[in-house]
């Protein structure tokens, strides 16, 4: 079963009590730290130049983060996204 179906499974991972990201302290394949969030890439990503930017502060949607950490979240996502944009010419 999913996580997402098993209501108390869903429910810790939300509360971040079994966050994998909360337990160890940042999540796996860092490729940048930046002001509020980590940029992460993986080896095996589901497609080339795939990149994920993780939030430091708990949150499952961005409305959950408090107005001034989801400022400095979106400044991480611009900055990513331009970094990648000349980096890579990919579309972002």
């Amino acid at each position: 079963m999913s996580a997402w179906n098993d209501t108390d499974r869903w429910a810790a991972l939300c509360s971040g009590a079994a966050c994998p990201i909360c337990h160890r302290g940042e999540p796996l394949d860092i490729v940048a730290g930046l002001e509020a969030s980590w940029v992460t890439a993986q080896e095996a990503a589901p497609m080339r130049r795939y990149v994920c930017l993780v939030s430091r502060i708990h949150a499952v949607d961005l409305h959950d983060l408090p107005a001034t950490a989801a400022a400095a979240f979106m400044r991480d996502a611009q900055l990513t996204s331009q970094v990648l944009s000349s980096i890579t010419g990919a579309v972002e």
